[in-house]
């Protein structure tokens, strides 16, 4: 006999139904006390020897409470609540011993049940995940009325499986963000140790450059701009605190026999990724440097910023 409650209007497919079960985080999770108590409310309010709120996975049937009459998991294909999960209607089995879809349950002869209920937990429309049952020992009527009641009870269980859904939801964005926040602080701290170690062989350059009194320059922009060293101004008279000249002027400062070659050099560099080394002869001392060179990382082409010359 099945009393109804409340019809099904559409059946959502097997996917749909699993995705919103695994979507609530619920499965194999510890009893929780708010469960239990509906439980023990529906033992009262029947006068039954047992209470249960099952999960319907894809091959099994879960108890999210503790149950004497019946274990924890179980094959779908065997459970009652798989039949309950059907439909919206409460399914009501006077004696599952004389219903020809459970009297041959092994589990069933072997604990003696005979009597059950089952009001499925409805998420959504057609979207029924599992079941609140209660069972005796002793084959009994259900009435309508009574049907009712086991579905309000069950309506309580949804709504701590819906909130349960949605701490779990909560508790994985709070860990996303912190984890987050964690990747950033770490590479924030390895910008930081970069731009020190970074710093610190800028001092040693710097060092090295006043006591032999060289310079140096790199472009490390497609255009061409160059970045001058504290020595290279001081050997250029030019203004610290000024912006570096660009290549096309700045070249100026070098041997007229070497211009072309060294603008050449560094449009090669940024354009093609070449890499290119010239020393002047030694005993030209006009303009700022001895030597220079030019190179890209290799694999790179514009428009990505490749480190392009340098000179000293």
């Amino acid at each position: 006999m099945i009393r109804g409650v409340r019809v099904e209007t559409r059946l959502h497919g097997e996917a749909e139904r699993l995705a919103a079960l695994h979507e609530l985080q619920i499965l194999d999770t510890p009893p929780e006390a708010h469960f239990e108590a509906v439980c023990r409310t529906a033992e009262r309010l029947f006068g039954v020897s047992a209470a249960y709120v099952s999960l319907i996975d894809a091959d099994r049937m879960w108890l999210k409470t503790e149950c004497d009459l019946v274990p924890g998991e179980v094959p779908r294909a065997t459970s009652v609540c798989h039949h309950t999960i059907q439909t919206d209607a409460v399914l009501a089995v006077p004696d599952l011993q004389g219903d020809p879809r459970f009297r041959d349950n092994r589990l069933i002869r072997e604990r003696n049940l005979r009597f059950y209920a089952g009001a499925p937990l409805i998420l959504s429309e057609g979207i029924r995940v599992g079941a609140l049952c209660i069972l005796d020992p002793e084959p009994r009527d259900f009435p309508d009325a009574d049907a009712a009641a086991l579905a309000d009870l069950a309506a309580i269980v949804v709504a701590h499986l819906r909130l349960h859904g949605t701490n779990a939801r909560h508790r994985a964005e709070v860990e996303a963000r912190l984890a987050h926040e964690a990747l950033i602080a770490e590479q924030a701290g390895e910008i930081a140790r970069r731009e020190q170690v970074q710093a610190n062989a800028n001092r040693l350059l710097t060092m090295a450059e006043q006591l032999a009194n060289i310079g140096h320059w790199r472009v490390d922009l497609p255009d061409g701009q160059p970045v001058w060293s504290e020595g290279l101004y001081r050997i250029t008279g030019r203004d610290p605190g000024s912006a570096p000249p660009h290549l096309s002027v700045f070249a100026e400062l070098y041997h007229p026999d070497e211009r072309a070659r060294l603008v050449a050099l560094v449009e090669g560099a940024i354009a093609r990724g070449r890499i290119s080394r010239s020393r002047r002869g030694s005993g030209d001392r006009t303009g700022p440097a001895a030597t220079w060179s030019c190179a890209a990382p290799a694999g790179r082409t514009p428009p990505a910023p490749p480190r392009a010359c340098s000179a000293s």
